[in-house]
């Protein structure tokens, strides 16, 4: 039987604060589609805390091993396969969780302090703990204080964190030219197509369908009810498309260009749309079209 020679246990008590706050506060927070939708989202806040609210760190007689909470996430290291151990600490933006630092993998539930390992096969790896000097200790009675890296393992190590960065700024233009792409697309005039059956608005990520037989108001307005929240949708500058709830109305969609009226609002017994254009004629336009296919009365704004 091993026999241990250290353990530790470290709870990430910022992320079990944080998980927990977030979860709780979930329900304030309007979504549209709320019920199911807001469950999913709490259960995808509180997992982390069941699977890695805690890290347990083992040195026995023949591996360095570490599991999280529940034990479902572990990993055994081979004393023997341990090229190199130190203590290091942790850029505030490695963060917490599993996954890629430039060179290796993080293994870490809370702080910046951790031990990095690099294995005889050039792996890294590193696995946060509190007490970094203490596992060294532990590890380097058992095997020895490990040999300074050669130059060629320095050289290694340089080119590893050297392609990481390239890849992560590569990540990051990637994601600032699709958030510049979403924007503009977004802040294009949504398009609207009135036919015998259907009134539908079309926008990049929103879109609403709305059967004629179904509509029971339609109006022209100067301005539009107070808007009470963005349940799901974009804000720009001027611009609104998606989920918003107004006061008086409610829960609707809106493809909108604040400041400049009319606004034209189609009702149906449980949904509204308000839709306006940069150009107000078209507003009109689009209104009168609407007008001539709906069978309806003109209603008064709210």
């Amino acid at each position: 039987m091993r026999r241990e020679h250290y353990r530790h246990i470290q709870t990430g008590w910022a992320m079990i604060w944080v998980m927990t706050a977030a979860a709780i506060l979930l329900p304030l927070v309007t979504v549209s589609g709320a019920g199911r939708f807001q469950a999913a989202l709490a259960a995808a806040l509180l997992l982390p805390l069941a699977l890695l609210s805690t890290l347990t760190v083992v040195v026995d007689d023949t591996y360095l091993s570490f599991h999280f909470t529940l034990g479902l996430i572990r990993k055994r290291i081979p004393l023997r396969e341990i090229r190199h151990f130190a203590p290091v600490r942790n850029p505030w933006y490695y963060g917490w969780g599993i996954h890629l630092y430039p060179g290796g993998t993080l293994y870490n539930v809370s702080g910046s302090q951790a031990v990095e390992i690099l294995l005889k096969g050039g792996r890294r790896l590193r696995v946060g703990t509190n007490e970094p000097e203490r596992v060294c200790s532990a590890v380097a009675a058992l095997i020895g204080v490990p040999a300074p890296l050669s130059p060629d393992e320095q050289a290694l190590a340089r080119g590893s964190r050297k392609r990481w960065g390239a890849i992560a700024i590569g990540v990051l233009a990637l994601f600032l030219l699709g958030l510049g792409l979403l924007v503009h697309f977004e802040e294009q005039p949504c398009r609207v197509t009135i036919t015998r059956g259907a009134f539908e608005v079309t926008g990049v990520l929103y879109g609403q369908r709305l059967l004629l037989s179904e509509i029971t108001g339609v109006s022209l307005c100067q301005r539009i009810p107070r808007i009470l929240a963005r349940t799901n949708g974009y804000s720009g500058w001027r611009t609104l498309r998606g989920h918003f709830r107004l006061a008086q109305l409610g829960d609707g969609q809106l493809f909108v260009r604040l400041g400049v009226p009319p606004y034209l609002l189609v009702r149906t017994g449980t949904d509204y749309v308000i839709v306006s254009f940069r150009d107000p004629a078209r507003t009109r336009a689009t209104y009168g079209k609407l007008l001539r296919h709906w069978s309806g009365v003109p209603t008064d704004c709210p």
